[in-house]
């Protein structure tokens, strides 16, 4: 089985080179753009539904204040969302979409913990990160993930299952849909959302998402110009070098995702927009090796157009886990300097 594999993958990069020989850059990124939208699918339910907004609490935390709204996607959804604003700041200010990765949900990322108490531990493999980008004077909007924290499957709240991945994914994949084009559109109606508030400076929109919150910011990136500067931590690398290497989260897989382009192709369509790239050198889920290769690939794509000085990337001393030695302040600074 593993021969036939590895011929089919062989196959899908001999014709993904035919087909880039045939294009000019611009062409190739449209191209590859359309093919991860057409095989993550959309979700027109999603997208063409009203919003409405719940105030739940407003409280005064260390330097900032933490709002938590409900946003209502029409009948389809309810997402909770932390929306985490700094003291003396002017506004509007800039902001970051945070999107949190497999864990417990958007507490894990806004200094909570899992039932909703101020965490007084040492942050974990998120580390608070949403905190920590307020901290550098932006706003973070921190939603909460479908199939995370409160937004799992009853049946798994009732056993205390991490989370509904597994079962969301694969109930969509019955219904010709995938859970990361669902999520997706979500997302794209928080930056919706966000591009409403007043406080939130419409032009100075970012994004920072980590290990599965990376596979989401990278699509809501491929689908959206609003983000002007973003964060992959914890994700980037190639297909055959982890989702194909290891076992990975259903999330992770769609039907033919592979066969148009590797992942550095497709994280490459970013450009020229900045972009930070952030691993660990001893992720076990992203392994270093395809990590780098995928960096390589993508600078060449950045250099090309011209705009290597909006790439920036940090291989760190760690596992799988957030940083931020470079790129909280990297991420600041250029949504900053777009104000």
């Amino acid at each position: 089985m593993q021969t036939y594999i590895q011929k089919h993958y062989q196959r899908a990069l001999a014709q993904q080179e035919k087909a880039k020989a045939k294009r000019t850059p611009q062409e190739h990124a449209d191209a590859l753009q359309s093919e991860w939208t057409n095989a993550i699918g959309t979700c027109p339910d999603v997208a063409e539904a009203e919003l409405h907004v719940n105030l739940i609490h407003s409280v005064e935390r260390d330097g900032y204040r933490e709002e938590k709204v409900e946003l209502h996607i029409g009948d389809v959804a309810t997402m909770p969302i932390y929306i985490l604003i700094p003291h003396n700041v002017t506004l509007p200010a800039p902001a970051v979409l945070a999107i949190h990765g497999h864990g417990y949900g958007h507490n894990e990322i806004v200094g909570r913990t899992q039932t909703g108490e101020i965490d007084e531990e040492a942050p974990g493999i998120h580390q608070h990160f949403a905190v920590q980008l307020v901290k550098r004077g932006v706003i973070a909007v921190a939603p909460e993930v479908a199939g995370f924290g409160s937004r799992r499957h009853p049946k798994d709240i009732e056993t205390d299952q991490r989370s509904s991945c597994a079962r969301f994914a694969t109930q969509l994949l019955m219904l010709g849909q995938t859970l990361t084009g669902y999520r997706t559109e979500e997302l794209l109606q928080v930056l919706r959302y966000m591009q409403k508030r007043s406080d939130i400076q419409e032009n100075a929109i970012g994004m920072m998402g980590f290990s599965g919150g990376g596979l989401l910011a990278l699509s809501v990136g491929i689908r959206s110009t609003v983000p002007k500067a973003i964060v992959l931590c914890g994700f980037p690398s190639t297909f055959i070098g982890s989702t194909m290497d290891r076992p990975h989260c259903h999330d992770n897989y769609a039907p033919g995702l592979a066969l148009p382009s590797e992942l550095p192709g497709y994280i490459s369509t970013l450009a020229p927009r900045p972009l930070f790239i952030e691993s660990g050198d001893n992720d076990m889920v992203f392994p270093v090796e395809p990590v780098q290769e995928c960096i390589a690939e993508v600078r060449k794509v950045y250099e090309a157009a011209g705009a290597s000085e909006h790439m920036a990337h940090d291989i760190f001393p760690g596992v799988h886990e957030i940083s931020g030695r470079r790129s909280y302040d990297w991420v600041t600074s250029k949504l900053h300097s777009s104000t």
